[in-house]
């Protein structure tokens, strides 16, 4: 499968994903945020995984997994990101 790139310069709506995926996201800037939507049903488990720092960027990642409320349902914070239910 091809990744899915980060938004585009200007985009306010989050990037609608199609799982499974990959997505290449870059932060080029302090405070800059990517949004990602997924459509998800009560039961399945996900995986989410950040590789920047293997692959030799000193970006300070984070992880916040929100339902349709804008509730948080999990949020990560620089640790190895387990199955989400």
């Amino acid at each position: 499968r091809e990744p899915i790139l980060e938004r585009l310069p200007g985009q306010t709506e989050p990037t609608s994903l199609s799982i499974p995926c990959i997505v290449n996201g870059r932060l080029e800037v302090p405070g800059e945020v990517d949004r990602y939507t997924l459509s998800a049903k009560a039961g399945e488990r996900f995986t989410f995984e950040i590789i920047a720092r293997r692959a030799g960027s000193m970006i300070d990642s984070k992880v916040r997994i929100l339902n349709e409320a804008a509730g948080v349902v999990a949020e990560f914070d620089d640790m190895v990101f387990e199955r989400v239910n």
